[in-house]
């Protein structure tokens, strides 16, 4: 996989992706020729965990607090890639935003992050501190540690973390790993197990989520 900025030069020396570029707005990713016959793109608006009825309700009452949804995130671009699910595997474009395994690069304004646990128009955290904490958990990762700490995780773990690597793309980077994504700690699923990218562009503007299922035969199924 390839993602750049389109108009990013000077990024120093990459590998050349063989492939069919996808146009995203301002980005382009490069996909397996395969995978683009049956591409969506779109560009998703910022869905905060509180609407304005139950904003005003938790400022009444800090009872009323709402946990967020995967699908609790800022602006973005979404390019889903149903092509490149294994055999098997079924595809929802109507519930894909809200699943954290569906075949899909997401590409998020990385400065929202902090209004989409609000109502989307207040904000606690300073952006500074929003994107330096993105930054530093991506690191963390990078450099050896397991433990997700990204706000579109909210509560849950990777289990079974393996083949992590650090990868460059033209104006930023990210890493790679296999995992299963999980509440609560569980057996090895079919259909769980999935290629995780967690990326950041170099000037913090944009944060990139890439899932990918992979299926591994003989895997015990949830039920």
């Amino acid at each position: 996989m390839q993602l750049g900025l389109m108009g990013l030069v000077g990024c120093g020396k990459r590998r050349q992706a063989s492939g069919i570029s996808i146009k995203a707005g301002p980005f382009a990713v490069t996909v397996p020729e395969n995978w683009s016959k049956t591409i969506i793109v779109e560009k998703v608006p910022a869905r905060p965990v509180y609407g304005p009825e139950e904003w005003d309700a938790f400022q009444k009452d800090a009872q009323r607090m709402m946990k967020p949804g995967y699908d609790c995130r800022p602006q973005h671009w979404a390019i889903r890639l149903p092509a490149s699910l294994p055999d098997g595997v079924p595809f929802d474009r109507e519930t894909a935003g809200d699943d954290p395994t569906a075949p899909q690069i997401l590409i998020h304004k990385a400065d929202e992050w902090g209004l989409v646990f609000t109502d989307g128009k207040h904000q606690d955290t300073k952006v500074a501190d929003v994107l330096l904490s993105l930054r530093k958990n991506m690191d963390a990762l990078i450099d050896g540690g397991n433990s997700i700490h990204m706000p579109a995780f909210v509560d849950a773990s990777l289990n079974f973390v393996c083949l992590k690597q650090r990868v460059d793309f033209a104006g930023g980077h990210g890493i790679r790993m296999v995992a299963q994504w999980a509440i609560e700690p569980t057996l090895m699923q079919l259909g769980q197990l999935h290629y995780l990218f967690l990326g950041m562009s170099d000037d913090n503007s944009c944060q990139i989520i890439a899932t990918f299922p992979i299926n591994l035969p003989g895997l015990p199924g949830a039920e």
